[in-house]
């Protein structure tokens, strides 16, 4: 069975769980819509690789992955002499400490760039651990800022709870494109990571939607089990958070209240799982 490969895609920064990996499987799966809107946008990968929306939204929960995105937006040329500092501990834990209390939004979202790309894996926790490299890779973005700025122009941010951007935003020509925390190997990965509880209240959420949504999982029987009724694919891809850097693969589920079942794709397992 194959796993999903993409080159050439765009990416600001490393994230945690990001869905670089999944974009092959992703875009084709996108379906007509008029507003388009991520609840956990997390590095925002699938927005910066998709065709452009009637009406764009994109939300977190992060305040300062947020506030780094809307500076991006309305403030770049402010926010590029921040992103050529050189790779150093020092500077990693002085700013993971600064942060919390920084109030200046272009200082604040360059020291979470340059945090978030010093860390393993780019790991959103604000108690994350620095990882040596030649560089910070923060600056080989700065001629590409201005694109990513552009992409936003339109674009609404919102910081706001993943449940209430859903309400907000639903209608029946909305499509949500979803990617939680994982259960359980997400717990020690974002800042703010979900309960069991938390993954019950947000299905309840997409079941009350007039919209669509296509939701990104791992392969975890007890989300199989809260969106049953629903079509479900297994998909493989290269192991995004492998120390080792070995050869190996992970599982993710997808769900939607739309037809996938029938979709084809290069990489699919063949796993099947029917409302």
């Amino acid at each position: 069975m194959g796993v999903s490969k993409i080159r050439n895609y765009r990416k600001l920064f490393p994230y945690s769980g990001g869905q670089s990996h999944l974009l092959p499987t992703l875009l084709p799966l996108i379906p007509e819509h008029k507003l388009y809107l991520e609840p956990f946008c997390g590095s925002a990968t699938v927005l910066w690789n998709k065709m452009r929306s009637t009406q764009e939204v994109v939300n977190d929960k992060d305040d300062q992955l947020i506030n780094m995105l809307r500076v991006v937006k309305e403030n770049p040329d402010e926010l590029k002499p921040r992103l050529g500092m050189p790779s150093s501990e020092d500077l990693f834990y002085k700013y993971q400490k600064e942060i919390k209390t920084e109030t200046d939004p272009v200082r604040k979202a360059g020291m979470y760039l340059y945090r978030i790309n010093s860390s393993w894996s780019g790991t959103s926790k604000r108690d994350s651990s620095f990882v040596p490299k030649t560089r910070n890779s923060s600056a080989s973005k700065i001629d590409q800022l201005d694109w990513f700025s552009k992409r936003l122009k339109d674009v609404c941010i919102e910081n706001l709870d993943c449940v209430e951007a859903i309400k907000k935003y639903d209608a029946a020509d909305t499509f949500v494109l979803a990617d939680p925390s994982y259960r359980i190997v997400g717990k020690n990965l974002y800042e703010y990571s979900f309960t069991d509880s938390d993954h019950i209240r947000l299905a309840k959420a997409f079941k009350e939607m007039k919209g669509k949504f296509l939701i990104t999982y791992n392969n975890d029987k007890f989300i199989q089990l809260i969106y049953k009724n629903y079509p479900q694919i297994v998909v493989k891809t290269a192991k995004t958070m492998d120390k080792a850097h070995t050869n190996t693969t992970e599982e993710h589920r997808l769900i939607a209240n739309f037809d996938i079942i029938h979709r084809k794709f290069p990489h699919f397992t063949g796993t099947y799982f029917k409302p």
